[in-house]
């Protein structure tokens, strides 16, 4: 009878600690424990040790972004980002700071297969949402951004271009 008094304790216990760690709209988390046994999980609700417990993140891997300008007298800028195995979902939004024309191009850095090739207008913005084309996700390891300034990308006008991105395992996350 004591047996199972303390499980149902460590059972309640448990779904304390879950609601008490509610998710935000940021952060997922989960309390889950690293045993699968209901004795084991009794005897970590009754040593009071809850280190013993995983604490399960949000599914985003990597975020990153920034501010590309050329050089003075130069038209033409690279960056790059990396997609973990298993993250293969990826949002990267725009926002030309220009007056000019820039044409962006997102590319495997290995295969230099293409996945986004677009000119956004003096001032305007646009995303990529690699779930568009590649509902499976895309291929693991480093991505080149390159910016080129000026009509289709000629390179004749100076870059100012402000992006961020994200990669996670969650195709429903990028939208």
């Amino acid at each position: 009878m004591k047996a199972k008094a303390l499980l149902l304790s460590g059972l309640f216990l448990a779904l304390a600690t879950t609601a008490s760690a509610a998710p935000s709209t940021s952060l997922h988390t989960e309390a889950v424990p690293t045993s699968s046994s209901a004795r084991d999980f009794a005897e970590i609700a009754r040593s009071g040790n809850f280190d013993d417990l995983i604490i399960t993140p949000q599914q985003r891997k990597d975020e990153f972004g920034s501010r590309i300008q050329s050089k003075l007298g130069s038209g033409y800028v690279t960056t790059n980002f990396n997609v973990a195995g298993g993250y293969g979902y990826v949002k990267v939004d725009f926002v030309n700071n220009s007056s000019s024309p820039v044409k962006i191009v997102i590319y495997h850095t290995e295969t230099k297969k293409e996945y986004y090739n677009k000119v956004i207008n003096g001032n305007g913005s646009d995303a990529w949402l690699s779930p568009d084309k590649n509902p499976q996700g895309v291929r693991a390891g480093g991505y080149t951004i390159s910016f080129t300034g000026g009509p289709n990308g000629n390179g004749k006008k100076p870059v100012d271009v402000t992006f961020s991105g994200y990669t996670t395992d969650i195709k429903s996350e990028v939208n």
